[in-house]
């Protein structure tokens, strides 16, 4: 069994990060890592070869766990994790299988291989709580399986290469993929396809998000006479059209992760560096973080609001706090409202993010000597207030509405 040692180095860039320093807490020299995914109180890290997990997030070594790898060649790297409710867990090999593992990775089942016919890649793989199974490929091919016993062979020749998918119900699917999206819209197990194009150079999608309802958000990466560009895509009506942003240009971005639907992360590269990216405004500006890694970053993990995972080449596993910056503080105001402070620390600006059933909402700023230094009416989702007056120390922020109340610390700098 192979073991991945945890070490800590700080993070080196001066950059002002609003997501907290950055600590390498694993790395080896021959293994990437492809996914980074929570599951109850594990958090598992996929490799090219190999599995590992850990409960405890701040510092135990990770247990690795095998994953059976039979033909030894590149193109065989294991990618796509998937775990189930019923702690199932699920990975696609590069010798056109998917493997199932009943016991936390102890042993390995094949539940499905690509029919020789058929091109050898597949892309992704993702199961719904109704244990509907969809996975992507190359030219044009998709398989879908109720249970994962029997798979339908799905075909759409308008998407050559598909990279990521979701499932909004048992028979609607979205994909993304090189310069287009497709949509299911039969019902049933009947197929059909509402294609989108999303530009005429060559665009490919990189990462898909599901943010509730219809909402889905897309990163892509594009190149145009030889530039990179990263994009934001957002839909309101489950893919069937986009509004298009600009991530920034030099970068290639590879997935995105979203705290709440407006403030959210995405990971790449800037073609020699990782990169991170930001937004607070629903992806329509980000705001990049070059590290010193010279390596691209693979993916990002938010665990709940209080910590990030990062991953990337040479086996590379990046952690932070985030809940030295954020409170997310769900069920407190309202309806299942939420209330988020955000950055923090700060030195000028400070944003108040609320649930949008919450309206006419006072914040309150008090310092050590319990005296009100500022105040402010929240009466929108997301209000921006200048605090760049008050002196560098902690603070208290309370805000209320009604009989609702919750009070988090602020450092200001």
């Amino acid at each position: 069994m192979k073991k991945l040692a945890f070490f800590v180095a700080s993070f080196s860039s001066c950059l002002q990060l609003s997501f907290g320093q950055l600590v390498q807490v694993a790395s080896s020299t021959t293994n990437g890592i492809v996914n980074v995914l929570q599951h109850g109180s594990q958090v598992y890290f996929l490799g090219h070869n190999y599995l590992s997990k850990t409960s405890d997030l701040a510092k135990t070594p990770l247990q690795i766990l095998n994953i059976p790898i039979p033909v030894p060649y590149t193109d065989n790297w294991a990618h796509s994790l998937n775990i189930t409710s019923s702690n199932n867990i699920y990975l696609i090999l590069g010798d056109k299988r998917i493997v199932r593992s009943q016991n936390d990775g102890l042993s390995w089942d094949t539940i499905f291989t690509v029919p020789d016919w058929h091109p050898p890649i597949l892309a992704d793989l993702v199961v719904n709580e109704n244990n509907v199974f969809l996975t992507i490929g190359m030219a044009g091919r998709a398989f879908r399986s109720k249970g994962g016993t029997t798979w339908d062979t799905l075909y759409n020749t308008s998407i050559t290469s598909m990279a990521d998918c979701v499932i909004f119900s048992d028979s609607i699917f979205l994909i993304g993929g090189q310069e287009k999206t497709a949509k299911s819209f039969n019902p049933g197990w009947g197929w059909g396809w509402k294609v989108t194009k999303l530009y005429d150079f060559f665009t490919e999608c990189t990462g898909l998000e599901k943010m509730g309802g219809d909402t889905v958000y897309m990163c892509a990466q594009r190149v145009e006479f030889g530039q990179y560009e990263g994009y934001f895509y957002k839909s309101t009506n489950g893919g069937e059209t986009w509004a298009e942003s600009s991530m920034g240009k030099g970068i290639a971005v590879n997935e995105i992760e979203f705290l709440t639907k407006s403030h959210g992360f995405a990971v790449g590269s800037d073609l020699k560096y990782g990169i991170i990216l930001e937004t607070l405004d629903s992806g329509k500006t980000w705001s990049k973080f070059t590290t010193n890694y010279e390596i691209p970053f693979y993916d990002i993990e938010l665990i709940g609001d209080s910590v990030m995972f990062i991953v990337g080449n040479d086996g590379l596993i990046l952690r932070s706090r985030i809940d030295s910056y954020t409170t997310s503080l769900p069920k407190i105001l309202g309806n299942g409202s939420y209330f988020a402070l955000f950055p923090n620390p700060t030195k000028e600006r400070l944003f108040v993010e609320i649930g949008e059933d919450v309206t006419d909402a006072k914040l309150t700023i008090y310092n050590t000597l319990g005296e009100n230094v500022h105040e402010v009416v929240v009466q929108s989702p997301k209000t921006e207030t200048d605090i760049s007056f008050l002196p560098i120390g902690v603070y208290s922020v309370r805000l209320q509405k009604g009989d609702d109340q919750k009070v988090v610390k602020l450092v200001k700098e």
